[in-house]
């Protein structure tokens, strides 16, 4: 017969099942990081259903204590995916930097064909003008070219 601490938990693991569709139905959560949480809501459920099942494993490990195995798996679940999110981030920021590198690039290229023409400078002209310049150039000391 299933407990309450095991309906509990597979309560628990359907909602955040059905939360994660719903936050991909409204595009507020893409693919990769859908299917990581869902199949973290799918193990919840299964642990709650069949906590025999960890108890098993971790007796077949040499355990002494099963339930500790669960917390063991959860935490270095939780490592792989904060170093999987920093790795993105770090990919995202070298991506932003090298973006700003060439706008403030192209932007210098098109002030340099207009200023002698007109007299005015980058930090003059409309539009993101001396800002991106100045990123730009603040970036570019920071990061290898591409």
């Amino acid at each position: 017969m299933i407990s309450a601490y095991q309906w509990t938990a597979a309560f628990m693991g359907l909602s955040v099942g059905l939360v994660i569709i719903w936050l991909v139905r409204r595009a507020h959560l893409h693919g990769p990081y859908a299917i990581w949480w869902i199949l973290v809501a799918a193990g919840v459920v299964l642990a709650g259903l069949f906590p025999h099942a960890i108890d098993a494993v971790g007796s077949l490990l040499g355990v002494n204590y099963p339930p500790v195995l669960a917390v063991v798996v959860a935490i270095g679940a939780l490592l792989v995916k904060v170093l999987t999110m920093d790795l993105e981030r770090t990919r995202q920021e070298v991506a932003l930097r090298r973006l700003t590198q060439r706008l403030a690039m192209l932007e210098a290229e098109l002030q340099g064909r207009s200023a002698p023409a007109s007299g005015r400078s980058a930090a003059d002209a409309p539009g993101l003008g001396g800002l991106v310049a100045e990123a730009g150039a603040s970036d570019a000391a920071a990061a290898p070219n591409p």
